[in-house]
């Protein structure tokens, strides 16, 4: 059995979940969930600013083309 970083296994958890996109602000602290989310075929959108991530989330999850829950790092 191969071991997981913590940040492949948060990655892990939100696509089981059924989370497709992750609004953020970049951060090193954040980096190797990144890195996990990207391996597990998790969108990223990075912004400038937390109010931002919080609308562009709630714009995707209210839009009608959404086909998975936003989640924010």
């Amino acid at each position: 059995m191969t071991e997981l970083t913590g940040g492949e296994l948060v990655a892990r958890v939100l696509k089981n979940a059924g989370v497709g996109h992750v609004f953020t602000l970049c951060g090193g602290h954040v980096l190797p969930i990144y890195d996990g989310c990207l391996s597990e075929g998790i969108r990223l959108v990075d912004v400038r600013h937390e109010q931002a991530a919080a609308h562009a989330a709630g714009s995707r999850a209210g839009s009608a083309s959404s086909s998975s829950r936003p989640a924010r790092a």
